[in-house]
């Protein structure tokens, strides 16, 4: 594999990783039939915690246990660098889940991790903690674990979802703004804000008058020229005002009357089109 350490020499490439070699950008140590012993578990830990080169690390079957397992992901939790982490078929337990789920609140780097088909199932307590982790995490694209509560399962695939849904807009240089799971909740609360003041407002522009308005010598709104009596403004001409009133539902009806019989003779000629 390309930009993949030599596997017959582990620990020489867990020194590469250590002095942040730029040729290692996968740490691949899938299916191997001898361990690392502790002291190589620690080093490649330590190393992780700094290292800016490597992307993917597959420990697919390399005997991971729960104490590794707890090693490699405090380790990941300041790495912003790696994208891929396969830990399949391992032998790590509910502690090693958790772990992972501690990690995954505060990695932002991460876009794969695969932890399904473990020696010990991960429990509703791991489940749980796994599903949580995309209440806080916008960033994991793809997390692998089989889960027996059906609740937990849709939580993840939902949170998939929304997190490709984010990294698209990403790309795309738009607003993620609601898809937020730290920034819902104000942007939720701020557009209905928004809408409850809309809303006032026009109740305001559409209640009635319901105190004198001041006489200012105009104009005055159509509002204030038609509300009651006893509101309307003392310097207007109430006998004029009607007569306006008038001459504009006279022209008004003017104007309906001709806009009908042009229709009328619109609807004529589409008839006689047919015909």
């Amino acid at each position: 594999m390309s930009g993949a350490p030599d596997q017959t020499n582990i620990s020489e490439d867990i020194e590469g990783m250590a002095e942040n070699d730029p040729e290692i950008t996968t740490f691949n140590h899938t299916n191997y039939s001898a361990v690392l012993d502790e002291d190589q578990w620690e080093a490649l830990a330590e190393s992780l915690s700094h290292n800016t080169a490597v992307e993917e690390l597959l420990l697919d079957n390399a005997g991971v246990e729960t104490a590794y397992c707890l090693q490699i992901c405090d380790a990941l939790k300041t790495n912003t660098y790696m994208k891929v982490v396969d830990l399949k078929y391992n032998r790590f337990g509910v502690e090693g889940f958790l772990a992972i789920s501690e990690m995954l609140k505060v990695n932002t780097g991460l876009e794969v991790v695969k932890c399904d088909f473990q020696k010990v199932l991960p429990g509703p307590d791991a489940e749980r903690a796994l599903a949580d982790i995309f209440r806080v995490n916008t960033t994991l694209l793809e997390l692998r674990i089989k889960c027996r509560e059906k609740e937990c399962a849709r939580q993840i695939t939902n949170g998939e979802v929304r997190n490709k849904q984010i990294a698209k807009r990403k790309g795309a240089g738009k607003d993620w703004a609601d898809l937020d799971p730290a920034r819902r909740d104000a942007v939720a609360a701020e557009e209905a804000a928004k809408r409850e003041e809309l809303r006032k407002k026009d109740e305001e522009e559409k209640a009635p008058v319901s105190e004198k308005v001041d006489a200012t010598g105009g104009p005055y709104t159509y509002k204030q020229l038609t509300c009651l009596i006893e509101f309307q403004p003392d310097d207007i001409d109430k006998k004029r005002k009607n007569n306006i009133f008038q001459t504009m539902n006279f022209w008004k009806c003017l104007v309906q009357q001709k806009m009908n019989t042009k229709n009328g003779q619109n609807g004529k000629r589409r008839i006689r089109r047919r015909l």
